[in-house]
C-alpha cells in the first residue's frame, strides 16, 4: 500500500509537469521558467527538471543515482590465559544505486527579490519544499559485503540556491526526512526518521 500511495504522488507530479497551462485556470508567467540541470550533490548525481505551476511554486523531478557509505572502527581487547592485547578492526562500504525523486518547491523571496533586480532565472531563490522518492532500489553496484535497502521516503525542508557565473549554480538545505525500509534476506522492513542536509552544484541547461 505505501508503494502504491508514493506512485501515485509521482504520477500526480509528472501530470502537472505535461499538464497545459491554459488547461489549468491560469496564466503562467515567466518569472519561474522552466529549469534543468544536471545536479551533483552530496551523495548524489543526476538530472532535474522543474516546471512553474505558479509564478513562485513548481513542480518538478529529478532521476540519478544516489550513494551511500559506512566506516566502522573499533578496538578490542582479547584476553588469552594471563596476558592480554589489543586489536583494532576497520571497515568501509560504499553502495550505488539508482533513485526517482518527485517534489513541490515554493520560492518564497522570488518575487521579492525579482523587484530588488535580482537576475532569478533559474529559480535562484530560497525555498521550501515536499519531495517524495516513491522508491528507491537496492545497490546498484556495492562493495563486498554491504547491503543496502530498497526504500521509499518523504522529505520537507528549507533551502536556497545561488547562481554561480551563467550557467552554474549551487544549493544548500536542511530539513527533516522519513522513510520506510522494505525488507529483503538480511533485515525486517522498518521506518526511520532522520535530519536531512545537502549541498550541492548544478549546471543549468
Amino acid at each position: 500500500m505505501k508503494r502504491y500511495i508514493c506512485t501515485i504522488l509521482s504520477l500526480l507530479v509528472l501530470a502537472s509537469l505535461l499538464w497545459p497551462a491554459s488547461l489549468r485556470g491560469q496564466q503562467v508567467t515567466d518569472r519561474l521558467p522552466t529549469y534543468h540541470a544536471l545536479e551533483l550533490g552530496l551523495g548524489r548525481i543526476g538530472y532535474t527538471l522543474e516546471k512553474n505551476i505558479a509564478p513562485d511554486l513548481s513542480v518538478g523531478f529529478s532521476i540519478g543515482v544516489n550513494s551511500s557509505f559506512h566506516f566502522n572502527y573499533d578496538q578490542q581487547t582479547i584476553r588469552d590465559g594471563v596476558s592480554e592485547r589489543r586489536t583494532t578492526r576497520s571497515d568501509f562500504g560504499l553502495s550505488l544505486a539508482p533513485a526517482l525523486e518527485v517534489d513541490a518547491t515554493w520560492y518564497y523571496n522570488l518575487l521579492r527579490r525579482q523587484a530588488a533586480g535580482y537576475n532569478v532565472a533559474g529559480n535562484i531563490a530560497n525555498y521550501i519544499t515536499l519531495r517524495v522518492s516513491p522508491i528507491t532500489m537496492a545497490n546498484l553496484v556495492a562493495t563486498s559485503g554491504y547491503n543496502r535497502h530498497a526504500y521509499s521516503s518523504a522529505l520537507v525542508a528549507w533551502g536556497a540556491r545561488r547562481r554561480l557565473g551563467s550557467s552554474l549554480m549551487y544549493h544548500y538545505q536542511i530539513g527533516l526526512s522519513a522513510g520506510y525500509i522494505y525488507p529483503n534476506r538480511y533485515y525486517q522492513s522498518q521506518w526511520y526518521y532522520a535530519p536531512a542536509i545537502s549541498v550541492g552544484i548544478g549546471y543549468i541547461l
